[in-house]
């Protein structure tokens, strides 16, 4: 079996968490193959036009003219640790949702997670100045989407023990806080203010949706359910 027979078994059988890791990663590699040719052809700014692309963007005049960017920012990474650890991250949360609540859900919270941490960076460009919460660079990566999948599983199953390194059996509902936690904390920092207003709009996203779902309430179904009509990814 060759590499990419290999890739499309995974494709094929491995779920809907395997399939949103191979477009991260696949994404990713399109990006460094990009960059790479740019600096062996002496074209430096290839793998930034690129990027352009696919970051997400506070600017409207931008927005207008890249309207798939809030979606693309979700799958776009650049720096090889913050795809590692996202991806580390995912497949932590990802398998215990995916468990417990199924593929199709998962590829909902993780999409609208996503576009909810987006509306968050975008709205930091409103708020206050004395807050100094905008974000003057774009955005781009995994992170509220993950964090959507994190506390939406937090929420659904706050008492479930999972065993962390180092650590031994802690309550889902704690690891939930204590990212959170963390992520107001750096918020004040001034240091990647947008990226983390992007990561509390996904678990905002994440924990609402969570509680709507252990009411029989759906907020991602109707949106998987066209994506399934498709049928591209499923």
């Amino acid at each position: 079996m060759t590499i990419t027979d290999d890739i499309k078994h995974q494709w094929r059988t491995g779920g809907m968490l395997k399939r949103l890791l191979m477009v991260n990663i696949g994404v990713f590699l399109a990006v460094w193959a990009v960059e790479l040719a740019g600096w062996l052809f002496n074209a430096k700014g290839l793998g930034y036009l690129l990027l352009d692309q696919l970051m997400g963007t506070s600017d409207p005049a931008k927005l207008l003219r890249r309207p798939w960017s809030p979606v693309t920012y979700m799958f776009t990474h650049q720096a090889p640790m913050h795809l590692f650890w996202n991806m580390v991250m995912f497949w932590f949360s990802g398998q215990l949702f995916q468990d417990l609540l199924g593929g199709k859900r998962l590829l909902g919270f993780y999409l609208l997670g996503g576009l909810s941490g987006f509306v968050f960076y975008a709205l930091g460009a409103v708020m206050p100045a004395h807050l100094a919460l905008a974000s003057n660079g774009p955005i781009l990566g995994a992170s509220a989407a993950v964090m959507s999948v994190l506390i939406g599983i937090a929420t659904y199953r706050p008492d479930m023990l999972v065993n962390l390194f180092l650590i031994g059996p802690v309550r889902l509902k704690y690891v939930g806080i204590a990212i959170l936690v963390l992520d107001l904390i750096a918020i004040r920092g001034g240091s990647n203010t947008g990226g983390h207003l992007a990561h509390l709009g996904g678990a905002l996203y994440g924990f609402l949706a969570a509680r709507q779902l252990a009411q029989g309430v759906d907020w991602s179904g109707r949106l998987v359910e066209r994506l399934e009509g498709l049928g591209a990814l499923f």
